[in-house]
């Protein structure tokens, strides 16, 4: 029975994540705004989780009317130095403007996805992945030391990663601007494992785009597969989790979306 079998599934995920369950109050401090073509750039503080305050980078149209939200995901690329502003360019004074321009040449034909879709009416949100950009940098060795501490307290670097996306699901479908009916999550590269995943995970998540990571496990056990090296993979490897489901299940738990 495939409701039965998404049921059990997305049970085991979840509790694979080694994170509990902790609601908090968003607190949400506006720190900047910048007003851009048919929408504006606002850079956000909020209280993502007990452990962790965050910014945040929201594009609203200027339309007042509940708009299709988007969370946008993004990816590992071994620069650290951005990490939200691979994918929403940011504020025209920002330091990091010329390094994230260079990444959207390379990756994105020159466009930024969360700006582009702002121009076609979406509410964008994007944030950084602990270690990158305004959460960073924390690099390779690094994070390995931070995968090693968090075993010892029972959690996982992998679930920290998941349940904060998980936490920008439910801020997002909170705004008064966000058409809660209507959430889409697009992810590229270690984005794309974050967008299933999370896609997976939630029914608030009515659409799911992965661009460029799907696998299964017994073409990553191979010498020399970057997830067999620590370092980085531990972000995406959840304790036992192999065991029980193939990443192609996982992402099948998003289905019919």
């Amino acid at each position: 029975d495939i409701q039965q079998w998404r049921t059990k599934g997305r049970a085991v995920l979840r509790e694979a994540l080694l994170w509990p369950d902790e609601p908090v109050d968003f607190a949400a401090k506006l720190l900047k705004t910048e007003a851009r073509d048919g929408y504006s750039a606002q850079l956000w503080s909020v209280q993502l989780t007990k452990q962790s305050r965050v910014q945040l980078m929201l594009l609203q149209p200027d339309n007042t009317a509940p708009a299709p939200a988007v969370l946008l995901l993004h990816d590992h690329g071994a620069r650290f130095d951005i990490g939200k502003e691979k994918l929403i360019k940011p504020f025209v004074a920002d330091a990091r403007l010329p390094s994230a321009q260079q990444w959207a040449d390379k990756y994105f034909s020159a466009n930024f996805i969360g700006d582009a879709l702002a121009k076609q009416g979406y509410l964008v949100l994007a944030a950084d992945t602990f270690g990158w950009s305004d959460r960073g940098p924390i690099e390779y060795d690094a994070q390995q030391a931070v995968a090693g501490n968090m075993f010892m307290l029972g959690r996982s670097l992998a679930g920290m990663a998941a349940y904060e996306d998980l936490q920008l699901v439910e801020y997002l479908k909170q705004l008064p601007q966000a058409d809660s009916s209507r959430l889409a999550v697009l992810g590229f590269s270690m984005g794309a494992f974050r967008a299933w995943q999370v896609a997976a995970l939630t029914d608030d998540i009515k659409t799911g785009v992965a661009v460029a990571w799907l696998n299964s496990y017994r073409h990553l056990l191979t010498p020399g597969n970057n997830i067999l090296k620590g370092q980085s993979a531990f972000y995406m490897l959840h304790p036992g989790l192999a065991a029980k489901l193939d990443i192609p299940d996982i992402a099948a738990l998003a289905a019919p979306k």
